[in-house]
């Protein structure tokens, strides 16, 4: 395919999940020039799992982004359902906030948000490959349309896609949430294995991080760790 050159940018974050847009928009609320890769515009914000924000598992961690100017908590607040105590049976050091979200009030409170910063450019885009320049320094994503973007810096945001799964009993298949399709078809490398050559084409970037000696921490479930890396 053809390559063509599709703007220059100081971040490109692939993944438009949780961690995905309090990156892109810490970004660019530093006056950064941003641009946010998500496969499906449809899918900004989506909360597959569990459509709750807090608890005691994750509480601590909302609260700390709320203070550190993220979007998280404001965006529960607008969409809540309804809030509820944990362990109130306990002693206080173990309550727990948790706010029930409406799931697709949530995705359009977070799109709109996205939408509407400065400096932000949300695309819906499928990235296939991470360039590094010859110090190993992030240079540009490409697109599966061919388009090269600069970036003096990646975030790659891997969220439920990247070499994901679902099981249902003994069936394992490589796939994203709601359907989506995961990064990997076949659960093999790109250009390896059984999927037809376009399609191994079309998930290469599942092996980048690999390849540019990034460690992937997998999660119950089958899922891979939502975790931002920089290269």
């Amino acid at each position: 395919m053809r390559e063509f050159h599709g703007g220059d940018y100081d971040v490109a974050v692939i993944g438009a999940g949780h961690a995905g847009i309090e990156a892109a928009l810490a970004a660019a609320r530093m006056g950064m020039k941003t641009v946010c890769l998500t496969v499906s515009l449809d899918a900004v914000g989506n909360m597959p799992c569990n459509p709750a924000i807090g608890g005691t598992g994750k509480g601590h961690l909302v609260r700390e982004l709320d203070a550190l100017g993220g979007e998280m908590a404001r965006a529960a607040d607008r969409a809540c359902i309804q809030y509820r105590m944990l362990n109130r049976g306990k002693g206080p050091a173990v309550w727990s906030l948790r706010a029930q979200a409406d799931r697709r009030k949530y995705q359009q409170v977070m799109k709109h948000t996205l939408e509407l910063q400065p400096g932000l450019t949300l695309r819906q885009a499928e990235v296939t490959e991470i360039r590094c320049d010859g110090n190993g320094h992030a240079a540009a994503v490409v697109l599966r349309t061919g388009a090269v973007l600069g970036a003096r810096a990646v975030i790659l945001c891997t969220g439920t896609f990247l070499t994901g799964q679902t099981i249902v009993g003994e069936c394992i298949e490589s796939s994203g949430p709601d359907g989506l399709p995961g990064q990997r078809p076949d659960g093999q490398p790109a250009g390896t294995g059984t999927a037809p050559a376009a399609v191994q084409d079309r998930h290469a970037a599942a092996d980048t991080p690999g390849q540019r000696g990034l460690q992937q921490n997998g999660a119950a479930g089958g899922r891979p760790g939502s975790a931002a890396l920089q290269l």
